[in-house]
């Protein structure tokens, strides 16, 4: 094989995305870079998804499972896959032309192992769409505890490639998530074992609509990161417990004042108390 141009392993996991995902997959066949193989994991949907899915055979491979949850599905992806370098599409999202071929060059000249992008919303959201700048490089795992439910790695799976010997370290996703925060908990036990940088350009389109994961009531998403900090604090003794759940529980106060939501609030008081410090 070419070292000069490492094969891609592309890992899509979809689960009812028939309205979204022949665009998803156009854009990555699509890909300058060529040298890339695309596993397709179908997540027990029960729309006509895998029928658009092998509209593409010959392109791509798909690997058919039980719902079981995007954790799981990329997962199977993974362990599928062939690739020096993995990289996750979410089954709603779009990606620019040049993204992969950017990002591999950008990471072999920098001997990095993770790099990740800008993005910029689009879909259901009225006004004008937010671009989510990329900021975060180098030793990225102290960041995960001093800035609690942050996106590190900005938008999450759509915007990152990164080595799979980093994986092979940092281990797979943590099917126990089932939602929020699967990819922050994903992404901070890689930022342990790898060294992170990112290009600042706008190389994902992240899809807002109702189905997705960015529309999980406020109590979900609560929970998910109460999970994922919990976890955290589990691994790694060095970290301040007291610290980090102030912060964590202020962000969720001020959400729950912001929007005057009352169940959010009600849930935040009621897991104070089941805490430990």
């Amino acid at each position: 094989m070419n070292t000069s141009k490492p094969l891609v392993s592309i890992v899509i996991p979809v689960f009812n995305a028939s309205d979204f995902v022949l665009e998803t997959l156009q854009s990555a066949t699509n890909q300058t870079y060529k040298n890339i193989e695309i596993i397709v994991v179908d997540d027990g949907s029960t729309d006509n998804s895998l029928d658009l899915i092998k509209s593409f055979e010959g392109k791509i491979t798909v690997i058919s499972t039980t719902n079981n949850g995007a954790a799981s599905a990329r997962n199977l992806g993974i362990l599928a896959s062939s690739g020096l370098i993995i990289a996750f599409l979410d089954s709603d999202d779009i990606w620019d032309p040049q993204k992969i071929e950017k990002q591999v060059s950008f990471l072999l000249a920098n001997e990095l192992d993770l790099v990740y992008c800008s993005g910029r919303e689009f879909g259901e959201r009225e006004g004008k769409h937010l671009v989510h700048r990329a900021k975060f490089s180098g030793n990225c795992y102290p960041l995960f505890s001093t800035n609690p439910t942050v996106a590190i790695i900005t938008l999450g799976c759509s915007t990152a490639i990164l080595k799979r010997e980093v994986i092979n370290k940092s281990g797979l996703f943590d099917e126990n998530f089932k939602g929020p925060a699967e990819d922050w908990d994903f992404f901070r036990r890689v930022c342990r074992y790898g060294n992170v940088d990112f290009i600042d350009e706008e190389l994902v389109d992240y899809r807002i609509h109702d189905k997705n994961v960015s529309r999980a009531s406020a109590v979900s998403y609560f929970e998910g990161n109460k999970m994922a900090i919990s976890k955290m604090l589990s691994e790694d003794k060095s970290i301040d417990r007291l610290r980090v759940w102030l912060d964590f529980y202020l962000v969720f106060v001020k959400e729950s004042i912001k929007t005057i939501n009352t169940g959010l609030m009600a849930r935040v008081i009621a897991s104070l108390f089941k805490v430990s410090y």
